[in-house]
């Protein structure tokens, strides 16, 4: 059966009444609910728009099917189908897990760790400052990533870097975590 676009059920976290978006003033990071994005110099508002209503619309739609603290795993199986069907093409995607509990490190530091394999130097900048950013809690956009992203026992949320190469190709990289601080899961963290 062909993807239909108008036949998926999207689902509003609590407290929907909230704005499902946020951005800094010179549009270089937005939010979508849990995906943070940062935009290296380059990329066009509206290519910035389509990378933020995609992701957006691909949370809603796995939050219908699947508890994105608790069954993080199959969450992200339909995030990246519907990504896919809209037009993204995904090369890779994996889930593997980072145990934390025997570390005491801010997740901000795992999530810089880890990305500094995949960006470049200006790619990390921009990285960086995204997520210095997002510890601002007086900042809206930072109100909405939090919120969305957290239930306050577990975390899922996705942290992405979007520029173009010099034939406009366009590119973005997503990492995501899951942080479960709950008896059953332990206290860990995936990425991508």
């Amino acid at each position: 059966m062909p993807f239909d676009i108008s036949q998926l059920r999207l689902e509003l976290s609590p407290g929907h009444h909230r704005r499902l978006l946020g951005e800094s003033v010179d549009k270089t990071a937005m939010v979508a609910e849990g995906q943070a994005t940062c935009f290296v110099t380059g990329i066009s508002p509206q290519n910035k728009d389509d990378v933020m209503n995609s992701t957006l619309l691909a949370q809603l739609a796995a939050n219908s099917k699947h508890n994105r603290e608790t069954e993080a795993k199959a969450w992200y199986g339909y995030y990246k189908y519907v990504l896919e069907h809209v037009g993204w093409v995904v090369s890779d995607f994996n889930f593997a897990a980072k145990n934390l509990s025997d570390v005491d490190v801010a997740v901000n530091k795992v999530v810089i760790d880890f990305m500094e394999a995949y960006l470049d130097p200006t790619q990390l900048v921009a990285m960086k400052n995204l997520i210095e950013s997002l510890r601002d809690e007086k900042e809206p956009a930072a109100k909405i990533f939090s919120t969305a992203s957290s239930d306050g026992k577990n975390a899922n949320f996705q942290i992405g870097c979007c520029s173009q190469d010099r034939d406009s190709n366009f590119f973005v990289l997503i990492g995501y975590g899951c942080i479960f601080l709950d008896a059953r899961h332990g206290s860990s963290a995936h990425s991508s």
